[in-house]
């Protein structure tokens, strides 16, 4: 899985960039506060996605439900998307291991049973006149 970009922990948010070969974007993943105060459902996100003062997505919280105790890890699951984007962008963010304060984004590609596509919906019906 490539690391496509990272944040640094700046305390109260995350800031950081997403660098491909046909995207560059500075990225802000605040707390939604919604949430924090119990406006929206549990299954809201916990985090909002910012580009330029625009939200652009979202991150949820999840844990590593295949490992327990020390070995268990929080991480975020990210979708970002744009009209103009031919695609959404799918990823994790884990925390580096390299340096403190700093978390790395890792793009998923999606699979075909989680992959949502126009081409999905049926025809439309024409009718016959005979």
């Amino acid at each position: 899985m490539p690391r496509i970009g990272k944040l640094m922990d700046m305390g109260d948010y995350y800031a950081g960039e997403i660098n491909t070969l046909s995207l560059r974007l500075r990225l802000k993943l605040v707390p939604n506060t919604e949430r924090d105060a119990g406006i929206t459902s549990d299954a809201a996100p916990d985090f909002l996605a910012y580009s330029k003062g625009v939200e652009i997505g979202a991150a949820w919280v999840r844990t590593d439900s295949e490992r327990t105790g020390i070995y268990a890890f929080d991480y975020l699951s990210l979708h970002l998307d744009d009209p103009f984007w031919p695609a959404s962008i799918d990823a994790v963010v884990f925390r580096s291991r390299v340096k403190a304060f700093h978390l790395d984004i890792v793009w998923t590609r999606r699979t075909p049973a989680t992959a949502r596509s126009d081409c999905s919906r049926p025809a439309p019906r024409t009718s016959k006149t005979t």
